[in-house]
C-alpha cells in the first residue's frame, strides 16, 4: 500500500487518503476483456478464466483503504488501514497528536532534482504506532511550508516542530538568488 495523501482540506474536515481510482478502473478493465473474450471465443475458456482471476485480485486493492479523517468541528481523529470494513485501526482525539513538523524535502534518487530548498509537513500521531506518520501536501517552498505549518497547527491546536534546522546542504541554493533572464529576438 502507498502513502495517503491529502485529498480534503476544508475548515470543518482534513481527509489523508490512498487513492484507490485505479484498482478499481483496472477490476473493470480486466472484466471486460474477460467477457470481451469469452463472447469472440465461446468455446476458449483459459484466457477469460486468466482475465477474471486478474480481476479479483486487483479487486482486492480497491477493497483496501488506507486514510486518516481529522473532524476539526469535533476535535477528533479515526485512522484506518486495511479491509473496506473493517473497523478503524485507531481513532482519539487531537491531544494525540504529536504536532504538525516542518522537515526538509530530500529528492530521491541518485540525481539531483532541484537545488532550490524544498520542505514537506508532517503529522504524527504516535498512539496509532510507528507508522502513523502522514505527510500533508506535496513538496514546498520554505515560507509556503511555514505559512501552511502555522495553518494546520491552528486549525488542529497542536505546536509546529522546525526539523529543519542545521547545516543546509552545499547544493540548495536560497530562494530570492535566482535571477530570470529574457532575450528579446
Amino acid at each position: 500500500m502507498s502513502r495517503p495523501i491529502l485529498t480534503v482540506d476544508a475548515e470543518e474536515e482534513i481527509v489523508l487518503e490512498e487513492p484507490r481510482g485505479g484498482a478499481v478502473l483496472r477490476t473493470v478493465l480486466l472484466l471486460a476483456a474477460a467477457l470481451g473474450v469469452r463472447l469472440l471465443l465461446p468455446g476458449y475458456w483459459i484466457a477469460p478464466a486468466a482475465l477474471g482471476i486478474l480481476a479479483l485480485w486487483t479487486l482486492t486493492g480497491a477493497l483496501r483503504i488506507h486514510r486518516l479523517r481529522l473532524d476539526l468541528d469535533r476535535r477528533r481523529y479515526r485512522y484506518r488501514r486495511g479491509w473496506l470494513f473493517a473497523p478503524p485501526r485507531c481513532e482519539g482525539d487531537f491531544a494525540d497528536v504529536a504536532g504538525v513538523f516542518l522537515e526538509r524535502h530530500e529528492p530521491e534518487g541518485g540525481l539531483e532534482v532541484s537545488r532550490l530548498r524544498s520542505r514537506h509537513l508532517r503529522l504524527e500521531i504516535p498512539a496509532c504506532g510507528e507508522q502513523a506518520s502522514f505527510l500533508l501536501g506535496f513538496p514546498m517552498g520554505p515560507r509556503v511550508a511555514e505559512e501552511k505549518a502555522a495553518d494546520y497547527a491552528r486549525r488542529l491546536g497542536v505546536e509546529v516542530v522546525d526539523r529543519t534546522t542545521g547545516p543546509e546542504t552545499e547544493s540548495e541554493v536560497p530562494l530570492g538568488t535566482i535571477e530570470r533572464r529574457s532575450q528579446v529576438f
